[in-house]
C-alpha cells in the first residue's frame, strides 16, 4: 500500500507538469479515437466519470454521446466507496457534489451496471493491457467486478506505463 501511495504521489505531480498545450493534444487524441471504437458505435447506454483538470477530458466525451443519442449515465459518490451510476441529458445537469466533483442532483434516475453497454473509466496510469492504477477511493474497484460491458481506460499517453 506503501507503493501505490508513493507511487500515485509521483504520478500527480508528474501529471501536474504537463504543458495545457500537451494535456488538449492528448485529450482531443484519446476522444477521436474512443468515439471511433466498435464499443462506441453500438453502445446504447455510457456510463463516463465526469474529469477533473487533472484527468483526461471528458465534457467532450459526453456532449458527443448525448447529441449521438446515447443514454449517458456519470457517478455520484455515496459513502461507503460506493457509487451510482445516474442518467443525465444534458452536461448542465451536472453540480458541484462529493469531494467538489461535478455530479448529478439527488432525484437522477439511477441505472445498475448490467444497463450499461460501455463504461469509461479513469485512472492515474495505466498499463497497454488495462491494468489500471486508480485514485485510491476504490470507487472503480467495486464497480467493475459488477459490471460485464466494455470498459475504456482514458490515459493520456505519458501515463501508460510497463
Amino acid at each position: 500500500m506503501d507503493e501505490k501511495k508513493a507511487l500515485r504521489a509521483r504520478l500527480r505531480q508528474m501529471r501536474r507538469s504537463f504543458s495545457p498545450h500537451d494535456c488538449e493534444h492528448w485529450d482531443n487524441a484519446l476522444s477521436s479515437h474512443l468515439l471511433s471504437l466498435p464499443e462506441y458505435a453500438r453502445a446504447n447506454t455510457i456510463f463516463c466519470y465526469v474529469s477533473t483538470p487533472e484527468e483526461p477530458g471528458t465534457q467532450s466525451l459526453m456532449a458527443f454521446a448525448l447529441a449521438d443519442g446515447k443514454q449517458l449515465c456519470v457517478p455520484r459518490c455515496r459513502e461507503g466507496g460506493q457509487m451510482d451510476l445516474c442518467l443525465i441529458s444534458s452536461l448542465a445537469d451536472l453540480r458541484p457534489g462529493s469531494y467538489g466533483l461535478l455530479e448529478p442532483g439527488p432525484h437522477a434516475i439511477k441505472l445498475t451496471p448490467d444497463e450499461v453497454d460501455l463504461a469509461i473509466i479513469p485512472c492515474i496510469a495505466c498499463t497497454r493491457d488495462g491494468q489500471r492504477l486508480g485514485q485510491g477511493g476504490g470507487y472503480y474497484d467495486r464497480f467493475l467486478p459488477q459490471f460485464s460491458g466494455d470498459a475504456v481506460l482514458l490515459c493520456r499517453e505519458a501515463l501508460v506505463l510497463d
